[in-house]
């Protein structure tokens, strides 16, 4: 694997060869106006750039105290096309391979130095795209919450005139059933005011099945729940409610427990909406999200 080094050394040009001239190995000399802050230390050969290929402008040190090579001063632009090269082949590399290469590359003092001028115009770019990517999300699980929302309130639209009635055992028929229900409450429900009847969910020996009654007007729904208090009084235990869809019907189930354990007053639905009451005299309040009620009831 490449070293950052290699990818960040700039194609050398090969010499011309003159037939009289004589090769003499390449050294670097160390200008005058940076070995004062040096104490002492120089170096006279660059072999670690020279091995490596390294562009000396990255690795070079521009603080006082580092040694500082007098070669020819690279230009902006050569450093700039160096840095983009090593961006796009550190940016094709997969997690595992880059992994590796970054360890060792940062065992090496001026492959960490060359490796940070790499990685910092990347971790900036970067840090503004993940920004734009939460304020993103963050929008779109808005939209998807009001969505959801929307189609929680469509389906207990079809529900406004459905009741849920539990208690009635399985022996007995469930249009009888519910007929039989409603005169006890007194009111008149004969089969023509219902649009559907039948029980609902799987079977069950210690449980009778709940009854889905759906009557054909609003009006002698909302009578049956108007009327349905007289339940406390009748020897068998028998619930009439009204049909909520599964979101409601789990934060009603919430409500309930809460007024089992005196945390709040009472609980109960009107029209699909769900209400509590935190004391007998307190006013009325809609419940749309279990988070509110834990905050009602700190």
């Amino acid at each position: 694997m490449k070293r950052v080094r290699d990818l960040l050394s700039p194609k050398k040009s090969t010499p011309s060869k003159k037939s009289n001239s004589r090769t003499t190995p390449t050294r670097t000399r160390i200008s005058s106006e940076n070995t004062a802050g040096t104490s002492g230390t120089t170096f006279r050969r660059n072999d670690t750039a020279r091995k490596s290929g390294v562009s000396r402008d990255l690795f070079s040190d521009s603080t006082g105290g580092a040694t500082r090579t007098s070669t020819k001063p690279a230009t902006s632009s050569r450093t700039q096309t160096s840095d983009s090269t090593v961006n796009k082949q550190l940016t094709k590399m997969d997690a595992a391979s880059f992994k590796t290469f970054f360890i060792d590359t940062m065992k090496d003092p001026m492959g960490a130095e060359a490796m940070r001028a790499v990685m910092k115009p990347l971790v900036e770019a970067n840090t503004i795209n993940i920004d734009k990517l939460v304020t993103l999300c963050s929008n779109q699980h808005k939209q998807i919450m009001k969505l959801e929302q929307e189609v929680d309130d469509l389906q207990q639209l079809t529900r406004n005139k459905t009741l849920v009635i539990a208690g009635i055992s399985e022996e007995i028929d469930a249009e009888k059933a519910a007929i039989d229900v409603c005169n006890k409450l007194k009111v008149n429900l004969h089969p023509e005011h219902i649009d559907s009847v039948m029980r609902v969910g799987k079977k069950d020996d210690n449980r009778p099945r709940n009854i889905l009654l759906t009557v054909i007007t609003q009006r002698k729904k909302v009578q049956i729940l108007r009327e349905k208090k007289s339940l406390r009084h009748l020897a068998e235990r028998i619930f009439i409610n009204e049909s909520l869809t599964p979101k409601r019907g789990a934060l009603f189930a919430v409500t309930r427990k809460a007024a089992k354990e005196k945390k709040i007053f009472s609980t109960w639905t009107r029209e699909g909406r769900i209400y509590i009451k935190l004391g007998e005299n307190d006013n009325p309040k809609m419940i749309k999200a279990e988070k509110e009620l834990v905050e009602i009831i700190k």
